[in-house]
Parts: C-alpha cells; sequence; structure tokens
C-alpha cells in the first residue's frame, strides 16, 4: 500500500479526536502526493506531517481561517482548491507563504477582490479562482 499516490474521504461523519491515530497511517505513504476531502470532518493536523502532498483539495468543509494556519506551512503543494468553505480575508492571506502553488481556487468563500488582487501580486505565478464571493452576496 505504501505506492498510493492518492486518498479521496467524503462524506462520512465526523472523526473522533480520540482516534486520530487512525488517520497518521496516511503519514507512511512515502509516494502520496494528491488528498481530496469532501463534506467531511478530517483532522487536517495530519497533513503537516506529508512532505510529499503536492496537490490538496477540500471541498465544502466549513474550514474557517484558524484552519490556514496548517495549511500555509504545506510549503510543497503546487494546486490547492478549498472551494465552498467559510475562509475569510483574514485566513486566505495566510496562503502568501505557499510559493510553489500554481493553481489556488477560493471560490465559495468569503474572500474579496481586494485580498484576491493582493494574493496575485505575492504569487505572481500562481492562477487564482475565485468564481464566487460570499463576500459579495448582498
Amino acid at each position: 500500500m505504501t505506492s498510493v499516490s492518492y486518498f479521496e474521504w467524503g462524506a462520512y461523519p465526523p472523526h473522533d479526536p480520540e482516534n486520530l491515530g487512525n488517520y497518521t497511517a496516511l503519514c507512511d505513504l512515502p509516494h502520496l502526493e494528491e488528498i481530496e476531502v469532501f463534506d467531511s470532518a478530517f483532522p487536517f493536523e495530519v497533513l503537516e506531517n506529508i512532505p510529499t502532498l503536492q496537490r490538496l483539495a477540500i471541498l465544502q468543509n466549513g474550514l474557517r481561517d484558524d484552519d490556514m494556519n496548517v495549511i500555509s506551512g504545506l510549503h510543497g503543494l503546487q494546486t490547492l482548491s478549498l472551494r465552498h468553505n467559510d475562509i475569510t480575508d483574514s485566513g486566505a492571506q495566510r496562503l502568501s507563504r505557499l510559493h510553489n502553488l500554481t493553481e489556488l481556487d477560493l471560490s465559495g468563500n468569503f474572500v474579496s477582490a481586494t485580498t484576491i488582487s493582493e494574493l496575485q501580486r505575492s504569487l505572481p505565478h500562481c492562477r487564482i479562482k475565485n468564481d464566487w464571493s460570499r463576500a459579495d452576496a448582498p
């Protein structure tokens, strides 16, 4: 199982913090490059121990600004999709530390056009997508 490069987790009941060990097995996959998590509680702190991670999609998970502390430390990421979460300008600004990003999708969050422009200046080689922002909703 050590040759696994993609992991998908979605639409499952919330995790039990006391069973975090069940997820730490992901750290033992030396070729794990891509994780997709959707509509599910997932212990994001596990991601800090996966140095090979290049692509991460966390969709409809209720991510908040505090969760960006873990994600902004994943310096090997090239592609990051955080569509339809609860991220605001404050959390999005932390992503400016991810200098290897080539694609970033923040659609469906509370991120303003001003913050997107600031991120684009900080990450000039990154294509940033923000098709719809709940910050602009009436």
